[in-house]
């Protein structure tokens, strides 16, 4: 889709939005590097780490959660009132491959963040009742 309105001369517009949901991207990279590197310090890397999952959740939040239904919304919006004439300019590809596409990867997208989500989750739950202990004998 990213590259399709650049070969084909249209609706680069739909490809830019479709590339502004990878944002989610950067931070699961970050999370890779941190999780396979011993350079960081335990403290540090947690914090870090846990930066960078508030960051991921942000990011997937309003990227994923909130463009890709917004974007598909304004597709089919611009079909449906664009004039018979124009609509035959765009052709079969902009009709169908770009609006299955962003079905396509934002249904992926729902697959791949429930296991990092559960994992954030049972990560924090650890932090949380491994400090509460502490916290009582205190």
């Amino acid at each position: 889709v990213y590259g399709a309105g650049v070969v084909r001369l249209r609706a680069h517009f739909w490809g830019a939005l479709a590339a502004l949901c990878e944002l989610t991207i950067v931070f699961l990279t970050i999370d890779e590097l941190l999780t396979y590197t011993d350079n960081f310090s335990s403290s540090s890397s947690s914090f870090v780490m846990d930066c960078n999952r508030v960051g991921f959740a942000l990011s997937y939040v309003f990227t994923r959660l909130a463009l890709f239904p917004i974007s598909l919304y304004y597709i089919a919006r611009d079909l449906y009132a664009l004039p018979p004439e124009n609509r035959r300019e765009l052709g079969h590809f902009e009709i169908l491959v770009y609006p299955s596409a962003y079905v396509a990867v934002f249904l992926l997208s729902l697959a791949w963040a429930k296991p990092i989500f559960a994992e954030s989750r049972r990560i924090i739950r650890q932090r949380v009742l491994a400090t509460a202990p502490a916290a009582k004998t205190a």
